[in-house]
């Protein structure tokens, strides 16, 4: 019964920590937005890396996780809570608020949604030093 309890008592931290509006299944979205735009395992794994290649393929892959995760909803744009913590729930980044709420309004400019948000994860790649901690 004890074991129960603490099981219980673990479970619900893990689930307290996750924001209601971040989904449960998050591996499960990106698997269907990289089989959606058929992306290969080299552009994976730069991804990964934080070397995006500027390609309408990983435009649509990058927005795509975004949405489908709820970090970015394309009806209000950019909410640098949301963003830190999709980076730190998805990428294990820890990133400062007002670094990301810079890198968001510096790319206001750009049409399309998905270019948009492809433009501001290049700015948070390019400025993940100084700005962003790996967690774990």
């Amino acid at each position: 019964m004890f074991k129960i309890i603490i099981s219980i008592f673990f479970i619900s931290l893990v689930f307290a920590k996750r924001p209601d509006w971040y989904p449960e299944n998050p591996l499960e979205i990106e698997a269907e937005c990289m089989k959606k735009y058929n992306v290969n395992a080299e552009t994976i794994a730069k991804n990964r890396s934080f070397q995006l290649e500027d390609t309408p393929i990983v435009r649509s892959l990058v927005f795509c996780i975004a949405v489908g995760k709820n970090v970015y909803r394309p009806e209000s744009g950019y909410d640098p809570e949301r963003l830190a913590l999709g980076l730190k729930y998805g990428l294990n980044l820890d990133c400062n608020v007002d670094f990301l709420s810079n890198c968001a309004h510096s790319h206001n400019d750009v049409e399309s949604q998905e270019g948009k948000f492809f433009d501001f994860f290049k700015c948070v790649f390019g400025g993940i030093e100084g700005n962003c901690e790996k967690v774990q």
